[in-house]
């Protein structure tokens, strides 16, 4: 069954080049799209999409915004922000709304697509040039990666699920990478994020990038080219 997108930009032109990039795609369909955030509203409670495309400009209100509307109407739908917004600041606001990834809209079709399926599939997808500015802000000062068992009660297998997750896996690959169950994964997520008081996967990569975890600027799937 193909991955049902619901594609929210304000600029015609942008949605029309995506809609191109994906058109190769036989297991991606675009079930809609909207250019306000009234609209991209009512299309997801509509529509009920696997997964929304979103820019977090939109010129009738903030996309952080409308991320959280949409999430608050469909909270089974995945949200992946594709935007030219080059700041990790951004991202993190997006992750607290409830996207699960953040890509810029450079980003190749064919890597475009792979975020699509990995987001649905449970992955995070982070551009690593928003991963980059963290690593530059910490080196500016003098941030530096700190034990994580000693954050929160966090377990070593938390610490291991956690840096796996910052990886890109999917719980059933983090279950056989650490030859668990993926019910024990899941139990494990659960309780990563009541200790550090996170929701989702795009939080526990931020956190993972803070924190050092995530040895260098690699993230799957989503690449910048």
């Amino acid at each position: 069954m193909a991955i049902r997108v619901l594609l929210v930009n304000a600029q015609p032109l942008v949605r029309e080049g995506i809609k191109y990039g994906l058109r190769a795609e036989p297991d991606i369909e675009i079930a809609g799209e909207a250019g306000t955030d009234q609209d991209a509203v009512a299309a997801a409670a509509r529509l009920r999409p696997d997964v929304v495309l979103i820019d977090v400009r939109l010129p009738d209100r903030d996309g952080i915004k409308t991320i959280r509307a949409i999430k608050q109407q469909c909270p089974k739908t995945e949200v992946l922000v594709v935007t030219p917004v080059d700041a990790y600041q951004s991202f993190q606001e997006a992750a607290r709304a409830g996207a699960v990834g953040y890509v810029l809209d450079d980003i190749a079709p064919v890597h475009l697509a792979s975020a699509i399926r990995g987001v649905r599939e449970g992955k995070a997808a982070l551009s690593p040039s928003i991963a980059r500015q963290l690593v530059n802000y910490l080196s500016t000062t003098g941030g530096s990666p700190t034990p994580l068992s000693r954050f929160h009660g966090l377990t070593q297998r938390d610490v291991d699920v956690l840096r796996l997750v910052a990886q890109g896996l999917s719980d059933k690959e983090i279950a056989g990478r650490l030859s668990v169950s993926a019910a024990t994964v899941k139990t494990h997520l659960r309780a990563i994020y009541r200790k550090l008081g996170i929701r989702n996967r795009a939080q526990a990569v931020a956190f993972a990038l803070e924190k050092g975890v995530l040895s260098g600027t690699h993230v799957a799937p989503g690449r910048d080219s």
